[in-house]
């Protein structure tokens, strides 16, 4: 863990925005890394490398900050720097977002290859009038999360906000904490067309 700069006190960064979220960064001391690294990147002796942290474990570390922020991505060179973000009009007091409510999909798919290479076509309905929303080709290996931030980033809206369905009306459950841990979007997509088969059957 030789890294260039470890401040002697935690350091929070002013926030910055784009149209969707605002975002900062913590800078953790060299000890709150170590804490880090030992707690929770091993599994007794096998390190397990960087993950990103739920709010109770970047908390426990001595990261202090208002409701409503995600520890949402790793810049591997730099661990110690937790990069944070939270959709804009979330209310500090409660970390809900008082503006906007959740945004209602119904996702669609199909398969192809290119390349000789297995992607999902998939296209997003609305769920009250069924108009199409968006459309796109993705890697079929991707994870539920990684699709909810594509379809959040394609409309611009947060991906934590977006409640997707699958045409069964079963909700796509996803989150970007413990990402090896969550299950493939082709994998999910393909249950639910065998299930929706199995009860049309």
């Amino acid at each position: 863990m030789a890294y260039s700069h470890y401040p002697d006190d935690i350091e929070y960064s002013e926030k910055y925005s784009d149209d969707t979220y605002e975002y900062r960064h913590v800078i953790m001391t060299k000890s709150m890394t170590q804490e880090m690294f030992m707690t929770f990147f091993r599994d007794g002796r096998t390190n397990l490398g960087p993950r990103l942290l739920d709010e109770e474990e970047w908390r426990s570390l001595g990261v202090c900050q208002s409701l409503g922020w995600v520890h949402y991505a790793i810049h591997p060179p730099e661990p110690h720097i937790l990069l944070f973000r939270r959709p804009l009009g979330t209310n500090p007091e409660n970390g809900r977002m008082e503006t906007d409510s959740n945004k209602v999909l119904t996702v669609h798919h199909s398969k192809f290859k290119k390349d000789d290479r297995p992607y999902l076509h998939i296209w997003c309905t609305g769920s009250i009038a069924g108009e199409e929303v968006t459309r796109f080709d993705i890697k079929s290996d991707v994870s539920t999360w990684d699709a909810h931030e594509h379809i959040g980033q394609t409309i611009g809206f947060p991906a934590e906000k977006l409640k997707l369905l699958l045409p069964s009306g079963e909700c796509m459950q996803a989150s970007p904490m413990r990402l090896s841990c969550v299950q493939k979007l082709v994998d999910l997509l393909e249950c639910a067309s065998l299930t929706t088969y199995a009860l049309a059957i």
